[in-house]
């Protein structure tokens, strides 16, 4: 299992590599970040580094597995099949260098980049807009809690 903290890469020598990156994601690596999207999943993830022209490396990321969100309509838990990719682009020097926003940056004396947030944003960019249940499977209980009608002098409150 992999957390948060320990998703720095070295992108040169990932890059000189033949072999790519495997790291499998649990329930902990989201409960690491800060965010409250994604309440927990299971993801293996391939990381593929290679360096393009002028210090730029494009690194490609897999996911595939699941995440768990809370369903819109009952606000129970609900799981999320998820195979996707994305490239991500990193190079030396700071924001300031550069008008490319796409573009990420890791310091001059530095080979490491982290890519725990680069997994965050592509699972959840990949999850449909609208999360709920199949029809049926939503808490009933919860439901009913939704469409019971709120007494007038409540709605005042």
């Amino acid at each position: 299992m992999a957390s948060k903290d320990n998703m720095l890469i070295d992108i040169r020598k990932a890059a000189s590599g033949v072999e790519p990156l495997h790291f499998s994601l649990h329930d902990d690596f989201f409960a690491e970040l800060e965010q409250d999207e994604i309440k927990g999943g299971r993801l293996d993830v391939t990381v593929k580094v290679r360096e393009t022209a002028g210090d730029i490396y494009q690194i490609k990321i897999f996911l595939r597995g699941s995440v768990i969100v809370l369903c819109d309509r009952c606000l129970d838990e609900l799981s999320i099949d998820i195979n996707t990719s994305d490239v991500v682009r990193v190079s030396y020097g700071d924001e300031t260098e550069t008008t490319d926003y796409d573009l990420k940056f890791v310091p001059h004396n530095s080979n490491m980049y982290n890519i725990a947030w680069d997994i965050y944003e592509i699972a959840v960019t990949s999850l449909p807009l609208e999360r709920v249940h199949p029809e049926g499977e939503c808490d009933k209980d919860m439901l009913t809690r939704f469409s019971a009608e709120m007494p007038i002098d409540e709605l005042d409150a």
